[in-house]
């Protein structure tokens, strides 16, 4: 090698070697890219969290209209005979 092209070796294998381990700045755009990108997750987070929210509520509704079911059925089944009771007290 002649002196210009191991100067120019030398300078290259020297940038290479000290920039190992360190990743060069990012350009402005990357910074952009990953904004956008933080944006959209954020943006999908809180729709899930809401839709989270809402199957949550309809759970505890459906669970609410089952119990208030069983409960009407329970009243009505406890609450049935009682008209003949009261014509039976009544009659005496």
């Amino acid at each position: 090698m002649e002196g210009d092209d191991v100067a120019v070796f030398h300078h290259r294998h020297h940038h290479r070697v000290s920039d190992i381990g360190r990743p060069p700045p990012p350009p402005h755009t990357t910074i952009d890219v990953l904004t956008e990108r933080l944006t959209r997750l954020r943006n999908q987070l809180e729709n899930t969290l809401e839709f989270s929210s809402t199957i949550h509520w309809q759970a505890q509704h459906t669970k609410a209209q089952s119990t208030i079911t069983v409960l009407e059925e329970k009243v009505g089944r406890w609450f049935k005979p009682l008209p003949l009771l009261f014509v039976v007290v009544l009659r005496i």
